[in-house]
C-alpha cells in the first residue's frame, strides 16, 4: 500500500473558460426542390437552416453531388436563419411570389 506524505499538496491550476460547441450538424438541409417538372429545371433549390443562435460564416463551403455550388467569401447565414440556394434565384423568387 502506498502512502502519501502529510506535507503533500497537489498543484491545481485554473482552467480557462471554454465554450462547448455542438458536434452534430449546425447547418442542415431544411427543404429542397430537386426534381421539378420537365422544363422547370430553373426552379431547383435547396433551403439551408442554421440551427444555432449565432451567425455562421459559409465562406468556402460547397454543395456537391448533383448540385454544384460554392459559397462566396463572407456569405453569412444568420443565427436561426434560412438561406435558399437556387439554380436560378430570379425564377424561384418569381414562382414563389
Amino acid at each position: 500500500m502506498r502512502t502519501t506524505p502529510a506535507s503533500f499538496r497537489p498543484a491545481f491550476e485554473a482552467l480557462e473558460a471554454r465554450q462547448l460547441l455542438v458536434g452534430d450538424s449546425v447547418v442542415v438541409f431544411n427543404e429542397l426542390n430537386y426534381h421539378p417538372a420537365p422544363g422547370d429545371e430553373a426552379l431547383e433549390w435547396v433551403e439551408l437552416h442554421n440551427q444555432m443562435a449565432v451567425d455562421i460564416d459559409l465562406s468556402g463551403w460547397r454543395i456537391t453531388g448533383g448540385i454544384e455550388f460554392q459559397f462566396a467569401p463572407a456569405t453569412i447565414i444568420a443565427g436561426g436563419g434560412y438561406m435558399v440556394v437556387a439554380a436560378n434565384p430570379a425564377s424561384v423568387e418569381l414562382a414563389a411570389g
